[in-house]
């Protein structure tokens, strides 16, 4: 997480001391590399509020740090001492300042803080480099989410502590751009959503009546319909796997954008990395999409929290992550993607709703996804969980003046495309 040497000349990886000026804007969607935010958002016909009110990276004098030279291969980032008290690696020195803060009621250190600023520089340089598999065995994305407020549970700890805001800007910045990167591959069976966690109770799944008449011949993927559904996707096998072709041309839409973000409402895909690659949310498995420095660009509705959700049409009751975990009567969990939620209320800025087959409500299509238009939040409260626990809860108002939700979607032909990339018979 952090670049000794000396800085990569690459300009497609802005490294996080340069500003927003002084960088070539590329997204990285495009190129495979975790940009800045405000280098990432392409314009759109209708400009958005991500264009006027997007982080600025915080440079080295803002956090009161000296400029030091930073990792800028994926050797050197993990095997570097950024912290000359400790020998973890990157993940574990931001872990270990979070449990000294907790434990002893302190703020962090001169020293701690330019360790991790140290850390978020040296990932900008080694992103390209890394792969799911890296951002697991090294908890990369955990360590900025620990940054940016979310308590590591595994470490057995909760109380109070915060990084200071210059820090907390630029991993909110980086990991954006990874949710981004990495929201890539989704498997056959599309993996639960952020609100289907363990713990959470199981879900009640819709029973779809197999129709007595037997169905026309599955289309294969060589038709030019499921060809056209898949386009910019590569798709292995054993166990099949979809992932984003990131070296075409026009490459898959960055999703970082408020509004439409040229899509139609209707629009509907069979898979959610089809999604992704149109840029209309940005994770093949959160619930909602979004930093808690700018807001939320958009949430999938799943039915992952059935008890706690509602689905009225035109108005949602959307919960917060983590809605079942909790058993804090006063104090609700708040994950980074809670807060975009509410960043987004406070700015009163619109939010793309996706409904999911999988949701069991009467407004979702059959199979797939849907676009469904924009929203905004009204309110918000604070009920109780089942274990007395107390979460956050939106309520979520379509704008006007919007085609209405097209509930023939997904048409006959879609539906014969869906059952080609699922297998049935």
């Amino acid at each position: 997480m952090s670049q000794p040497e000396a800085l990569s000349p690459d300009d497609s990886a802005p490294s996080l001391e340069t500003s927003a000026d002084q960088v070539r804007p590329t997204t990285p969607a495009a190129s495979g590399v975790v940009a800045p935010l405000e280098t990432a958002v392409p314009q759109q016909d209708d400009p958005s509020p991500t264009q006027e009110s997007s982080p600025k990276v915080a440079l080295a004098s803002e956090a009161g740090v000296a400029d030091q030279p930073v990792p800028t291969t994926l050797l050197n980032f993990t095997t570097h001492r950024f912290n000359p008290l400790s020998n973890s690696h990157p993940a574990l020195v931001i872990g270990q300042c979070m449990v000294q803060m907790i434990r002893h009621h302190r703020r962090i250190t001169p020293d701690e803080t330019q360790a991790i600023f140290n850390i978020l520089r040296s990932i900008t340089h080694v992103a390209p480099l890394l792969t799911p598999k890296d951002d697991k065995d090294l908890h990369i994305r955990t360590g900025l989410r620990n940054i940016l407020g979310e308590t590591n549970k595994k470490v057995g700890l909760s109380g109070r502590y915060e990084y200071p805001e210059p820090l907390r800007r630029n991993a909110a910045i980086l990991l954006a751009g990874f949710d981004a990167r990495f929201a890539v591959e989704v498997t056959k069976d599309e993996p639960a959503d952020e609100q289907e966690q363990a713990g959470s109770p199981p879900r009640k799944r819709r029973k779809i009546s197999k129709p007595a008449t037997p169905r026309a011949p599955l289309l294969t993927f060589d038709h030019p319909s499921v060809r056209q559904v898949l386009r910019g996707i590569i798709v292995r096998d054993n166990p099949k796997v979809y992932a984003l072709d990131r070296t075409v041309a026009d490459g898959p839409r960055d999703c970082r954008v408020f509004g439409h973000n040229g899509l139609a409402v209707g629009q509907w895909w069979p898979l959610r990395i089809c999604a992704l690659r149109d840029g209309a949310h940005g994770s093949s498995q959160g619930g909602i999409a979004g930093n808690n420095e700018v807001g939320a660009w958009s949430i999938v509705v799943s039915g992952g929290y059935e008890d706690h959700d509602r689905d009225q049409g035109d108005i949602i009751y959307y919960s917060g992550s983590k809605s079942h975990t909790n058993t804090d009567p006063i104090i609700p969990i708040l994950s980074s993607y809670t807060k975009a939620m509410r960043v987004s209320k406070e700015h009163n800025r619109p939010i793309r709703v996706i409904r999911s087959g999988r949701s069991g409500s009467k407004y979702s299509p059959r199979q797939g996804l849907r676009y469904d238009g924009l929203y905004k939040i009204a309110s918000e409260e604070m009920p109780l969980n089942t274990k007395g626990g107390a979460y956050v809860r939106f309520e979520l108002m379509r704008e006007p003046d919007q085609a209405p939700i097209d509930m023939e979607r997904p048409n006959a032909a879609e539906m014969k495309v869906w059952q080609a990339l699922k297998g049935e018979v």
